[in-house]
């Protein structure tokens, strides 16, 4: 009876030593498992921080770009009104040069109709 006990109990024990191989080869092959999705993760995340970098660049990049944009747009803008400034002068300028032209041209008729009554007058004189 008690090397039937004895044998049960060996029985048993082989039993529990079997289980535990196998529930050590799967607590193995759970880490590494573990160690191989980690791995994974790790990729992923350094993928993901080489993309965010990327977006961040083309946001620095086209933030830069549409700066450069509304620079080039105001300073097209400048020009144009410089342009505008300059044909208004020239069009004030053309319209002085008249004006000044025409003035000399009413002092010259007013100098000769001067001397014309200068020379009438000193014809008159010597009539009489």
């Amino acid at each position: 009876a008690m090397e039937e006990k004895v044998g049960g109990m060996q029985r048993a024990l082989d039993k529990l030593q079997a289980q535990l191989k196998v529930e050590r080869e799967e607590a193995r092959r759970l880490q590494r498992e573990n160690a191989a999705v980690l791995m994974e993760m790790e990729k992923m995340r350094q993928e993901l921080a080489g993309v965010r970098e990327e977006v961040f660049h083309d946001d620095v990049l086209q933030s830069k770009e549409r700066r450069m944009q509304a620079a080039e747009a105001a300073q097209a803008a400048l020009l144009r009104d410089m342009e505008e400034m300059r044909a208004e002068f020239e069009a004030q300028k053309r319209s002085a040069d008249k004006a000044l032209a025409d003035a000399i041209k009413v002092r010259d008729e007013a100098t000769d109709r001067a001397d014309s009554l200068v020379q009438t007058s000193q014809k008159l004189k010597d009539q009489v």
